[in-house]
């Protein structure tokens, strides 16, 4: 039996212990919350989570079913989460930054599955924020959205690891991307950031994208683990006695919001 491939989405971080200290009554564990959210089982095996600054072992053998739930810890608090929840250890579990951090799920091919870049902000409650509660997603059909479907857990326990979050409710995102600015990395390599992380499929396609004075692209790629920037490859370098235009047209958030008038930005090469 082969396995089947894992699209990015299918199995999403739902939930995040980042501060469990001081503890409220849940074990003094950082953990990370995974949840299936695709019609088939998948086997996390040679999986890992990554942070900016490290990254973990490689999962076990693991098939997680179609809406359920794994919590993922060290080996040395999977004895005590897994009164709560079905675990799995990891050798090196990234610290998971109090601050924040940016938090990446991805398959045992490399490919990034689902990201996360919290703040302690995210928790909307100062006294949650100094530890104890859990981070937990609002609505888990918008995984992509980041602040505003986010918030510190309100169970009794400080969280909910394995279980349906406290806090679930719809939340949709009808926010359209915005363009945020574009980096000239190299005379033929642009940077473009956006507000959202973006459908990657659409984000790819070079007829979105058109530089003026023309400049043909011939490299179009979405910048993992958040894919809220696209990196442009150009046939020529941009000549930097020259303020072109980059126009950008049907780029959509994973959410399906298409960008909106505002979508052009000026281009310069410092000279």
């Amino acid at each position: 039996v082969f396995a089947q491939p894992v699209s990015r989405f299918d199995v999403i971080i739902t939930e995040i212990m980042a501060d469990p200290d001081p503890v409220v009554a849940l074990p003094n564990a950082e953990y990370v919350e995974l949840k299936n959210k695709s019609n088939k089982p998948v086997n996390l095996q040679g999986w890992r989570l990554t942070t900016t600054s490290s990254r973990s072992g490689t999962f076990p053998h693991f098939v997680l079913q179609p809406d359920s739930f794994v919590v993922v810890t060290t080996a040395s608090q999977q004895a005590a989460l897994s009164l709560f929840a079905t675990t799995i250890a990891v050798t090196s579990f990234p610290a998971l930054v109090n601050s924040g951090t940016t938090l990446s799920l991805q398959s045992a091919e490399g490919k990034t599955v689902h990201a996360v870049a919290y703040t302690d902000s995210w928790y909307g409650d100062a006294a949650k924020a100094k530890g104890g509660y859990s981070l937990e997603m609002i609505d888990e059909t918008a995984p992509c959205t980041g602040a505003q479907n986010w918030s510190a857990s309100k169970n009794g326990r400080g969280g909910t690891p394995g279980k349906p979050n406290s806090i679930t409710a719809s939340n949709k995102d009808e926010m359209a991307p915005a363009l945020v600015n574009a980096v000239v990395v190299n005379p033929t390599t642009l940077l473009i950031h956006f507000s959202e992380t973006l459908d990657s499929n659409k984000a790819v396609a070079f007829a979105n994208y058109r530089l003026q004075p023309d400049i043909e692209i011939i490299g179009v790629k979405a910048v993992s683990p958040l894919f809220n920037g696209v990196e442009l490859q150009l046939a020529m370098p941009i000549d930097s006695n020259i303020v072109y235009t980059l126009t950008v047209v049907q780029v959509a958030d994973c959410s399906g919001n298409i960008l909106g008038s505002r979508n052009r930005l000026p281009i310069g090469q410092p000279k």
